[in-house]
């Protein structure tokens, strides 16, 4: 290794160790913290287990909520949760390492290691699934997914990428972004066949036993796992039986926030990948035309105060889990929750308060937003169809709220901050509009102390709830 690599390693190191000395928080902004995950948790009702670390000192490790409810059973933080797509980010650095041992190469492609790979992935690569720009379609969505499918019946790694192995893609490989657990499950398999071990034998060796990990791996649907909280749907119904189809690498871990912690603070501090692997691991992915996304290999990358925050969530059925850090800052923050979020307006979005409890821990509290009253008039300016290069967002006025849906997702309920500025009191979605004689022309997505989306122009043509 050269000087010049030493020094550069030496370098992000000592920027990224969360385990850097820093000094004690005082009681007071303890006791914010657990203000902020108090207040969005109600007592009796499916809860979570949180944790949030400085350095190397606990600020905050701690359950909320019940653990079951049929039981009347309390939560606990060491209990071990579902943790869904989480599972993402070990599976990237398990391919990571064998990118740092000379088994496989991010830039070739699928065939390489996969020798009947359809000839419409001959130009996928290994980074392309990494970074969710494969252009293959998700397995569970569409009619040849979805909850329902999975759990129908139990299927082998080969059954499931047989099911979407003859779809079209979605778009050109690099050239866009779209979520897609489907090229999970194909590294998956490239793990298999280049170690001769599935993911959770390597995930086992090269991870969790090193780490201490007692309580990580596989959360096979009809085994028995120790400590496992009950989950529940935002109706209060438990999830079991679980979906068969999650002992994959797309979301088929468990887990519990301590576990979490040491994997985190091991990835940012360099004990699991090369330093110029970590690098590109964390570094948002370019598209062909030049956009940057919000994701890297493996990892979700967002801003906030000036500060870069890497993690990952995961939503199975029942479940909803965030794991992010703040290199800069040296904090990192676990929320693992038994409630998901499909189709719930009134679950914890373990998002928005992952960002709010970093930054608490940084000493630089985000303001929560403040509501105002706005006259119909007022509302009635932004009511429109609004398009941009990421889609659609279509906003009406409803029974004296705002309602916002993306590209036809759920809707979000909106509350004004301004005549030009809105909130979703639940999640991270902010909206500010263009005003121009009396009606928004345009409106643009944003995050408190974060990252901005593109301006999107407001398109002709009457919507529900306008004038």
């Amino acid at each position: 290794m050269s000087l010049r690599t030493k020094l550069a390693a030496g370098f992000m190191l000592g920027i990224l160790a969360l385990g850097a000395v820093t000094p004690p928080v005082e009681a007071t902004g303890i006791q914010a913290l657990d203000h902020l995950v108090t207040t969005r948790y109600i007592p009796g009702k499916a809860g979570a287990a949180v944790l949030v670390k400085r350095g190397r000192q606990v600020l905050l490790c701690k359950a909320y909520g019940q653990a079951n409810l049929e039981l009347n059973m309390r939560m606990r933080a060491d209990y071990v949760f579902r943790i869904g797509s989480v599972t993402k980010t070990f599976g990237a650095v398990v391919v990571l390492q064998l990118v740092d041992e000379g088994k496989l190469a991010l830039d070739s492609t699928i065939s390489t290691y996969l020798k009947d790979a359809p000839t419409s992935w001959a130009n996928v690569t290994l980074a392309h699934l990494l970074s969710h720009t494969s252009g293959i379609p998700s397995y569970n969505s569409g009619p040849q997914g979805g909850y329902a499918v999975l759990r129908s019946k139990r299927r082998s790694l080969d059954e499931v990428i047989a099911s979407f192995k003859d779809l079209p893609l979605e778009f050109e490989p690099g050239s866009a972004f779209t979520y897609s657990n489907s090229g999970f499950l194909l590294l998956e398999k490239i793990i298999e066949v280049t170690t001769g071990r599935g993911f959770f034998e390597n995930l086992a060796t090269r991870i969790t036993t090193p780490l201490g990990m007692t309580f990580t791996g596989g959360g096979d649907a009809d085994a028995l796992v120790p400590g496992l909280v009950t989950g529940y749907t935002d109706s209060g119904h438990p999830t079991f039986p679980a979906p068969v189809d999650i002992s994959f690498m797309a979301g088929g871990m468990v887990s519990t926030v301590g576990d979490l912690a040491k994997f985190t603070e091991a990835l940012h501090e360099g004990r699991l990948l090369r330093p110029a692997t970590y690098r590109r691991m964390t570094t948002r992915y370019r598209t062909t035309d030049g956009h940057e996304t919000e994701y890297g290999l493996g990892l979700w990358i967002r801003k906030s105060q000036g500060h870069t925050l890497y993690g990952h969530g995961g939503d199975v059925v029942g479940f909803s889990a965030e794991v992010e850090a703040d290199p800069m800052a040296h904090t990192l923050v676990v929320i693992l929750q038994n409630e998901d979020k499909f189709g719930a307006h009134h679950a914890v979005n373990v998002e928005y308060l992952s960002r709010r409890l970093l930054a608490l821990a940084a000493g630089k509290p985000i303001p929560e937003p403040k509501a105002v009253n706005l006259t119909a008039e007022q509302l009635a300016q932004v009511v429109g169809s609004y398009a941009s290069s990421q889609g659609r967002r279509v906003i009406s006025l409803e029974q004296g709220e705002i309602i916002s849906r993306f590209n036809g997702s759920r809707p979000y309920r909106l509350k004004a901050t301004s005549p030009t500025t809105f909130f979703d009191p639940q999640s991270e979605l902010r909206l500010r509009f263009v005003i121009e004689h009396g009606r928004a022309v345009a409106c643009q997505k944003f995050e408190d102390q974060g990252d901005e989306g593109p301006l999107a122009h407001r398109l002709a043509g009457p919507v529900l709830g306008e004038n």
